[in-house]
């Protein structure tokens, strides 16, 4: 169950996991054309705090997570609807 979901400034970040990348790789996660596990281990998204040990045994959680992400309707500011 998600809540909620926004951008925040780096320093504005305390969730013990935090993920960071460029907006195109996150698009392509959204959209389902690239795997979250994939993108961390290719670097196209970089583990800025928490352990990548940890966060790797939970590879299935992230993955729900992000089909839950998929669910909600999503307009990228870039592509016009």
């Amino acid at each position: 169950h998600c809540d909620e979901a926004r951008a925040l400034a780096p320093d504005d970040v305390t969730a013990p996991y935090a993920l960071r990348g460029e907006y195109a790789a996150w698009k392509a996660i959204v959209r389902g054309e690239l795997d979250p596990v994939t993108a961390v281990m290719t670097r196209r998204l970089t583990l800025a705090s928490g352990s990548l040990t940890t966060l790797m045994l939970h590879a299935r959680s992230a993955k729900a997570l992000v089909a839950c992400a998929r669910q909600v309707d999503t307009a990228f500011p870039d592509e016009e609807r």
